[in-house]
């Protein structure tokens, strides 16, 4: 987690951290799958779509700038290294290939069980995330 200063106010950028609170993870045909734990300590099984929420832009595999991503379509040997190091390779416009690395705990989150996108610590104090089409984060985050 990193820390900088805009205009006097501390921002804090940080992630879903999904792996500290789940085990069994496991990635297969586009979907994270896990056991998460709750609040109260029980283990559930859940899943996401990966191929739903992510997207390649000329070789650059993101969160979609809107749902269905589809990345599966242009990138290929798609595994899971360790709990959270997504890799594999991505098509260019220009019809090369490059590889790519996609920390999923950047921005998947345990929910109280449930995998989401998107749940990473500035998500409780802001409202309007999206993505740009540029893939810029943004975001109304209140300041304390």
């Amino acid at each position: 987690m990193s820390s900088t200063t805009t205009a006097g106010v501390l921002l804090t950028v940080g992630g879903g951290f999904f792996s500290r609170t789940s085990t069994d993870i496991q990635y297969k045909d586009g979907k994270l799958s896990a056991l998460c734990q709750t609040s109260g300590g029980d283990r559930l099984s859940a899943t996401l779509d990966l191929n739903y929420h992510l997207e390649n832009v000329d070789g650059v595999v993101r969160v979609a700038t809107q749902p269905r991503g589809n990345f599966l379509a242009s990138c290929a040997t798609v595994t899971l290294e360790g709990t959270s190091m997504l890799k594999g390779s991505a098509s260019r416009k220009n019809s090369s290939v490059v590889t790519f690395q996609q920390p999923l705990d950047d921005y998947v989150a345990n929910v109280e069980g449930k995998l989401e996108i998107g749940g990473g610590f500035f998500s409780r104090t802001s409202s309007q995330i999206r993505f740009t089409s540029s893939g810029w984060l943004e975001a109304l985050c209140a300041t304390t």
